[in-house]
């Protein structure tokens, strides 16, 4: 099957409409990168295990993220959507782990493909870590 016509005129159709999301897609990119090297400025290793996958879960959302631009403007949308579920539950992991190296640990090496994450014995979810750090955010944003 020839692709090359189509893709060319989807992109020609969609690049005024696709522009801003394009410009996000790459502010994105270049938060990664600075978060990264903030994380490691000044040391030859991330400062811990927990720094160290989120530096790999960054780099591997923004090479998805890449992805979803280059299937987007080829008018791929529901390949661009089912990668951008995925980065949806990776930056959901990155807040899950937050500075615990034992959250880091437990996601690596969970085995359960049916959930994400594993259940805390207590009760709680995941979602309760991931809603604190948000909160913080939100309240160090207002009061700074």
């Amino acid at each position: 099957m020839k692709w090359d016509l189509s893709e060319r005129r989807a992109r020609k159709a969609l690049r005024e409409r696709l522009a801003p999301y394009k410009l996000l897609a790459r502010t994105s990119h270049r938060l990664v990168a600075a978060a990264i090297a903030t994380c490691m400025e000044g040391r030859d290793k991330p400062p811990g295990h927990a720094a160290e996958v989120q530096a790999r879960l960054l780099v591997r959302i923004s090479h998805d993220l890449r992805v979803v631009e280059l299937a987007a403007i080829r008018s791929y949308s529901l390949q661009a959507l089912s990668i951008t579920a995925n980065i949806f539950e990776l930056s959901n992991a990155v807040a899950y782990i937050g500075t615990s190296a034992e959250r880091a640990r437990a996601w690596e090496n969970h085995k359960e493909t049916k959930k994400t994450y594993r259940h805390s014995p207590k009760g709680g979810t995941p979602l309760k870590p991931c809603c604190s750090l948000l909160f913080l955010i939100s309240k160090t944003s207002r009061n700074g």
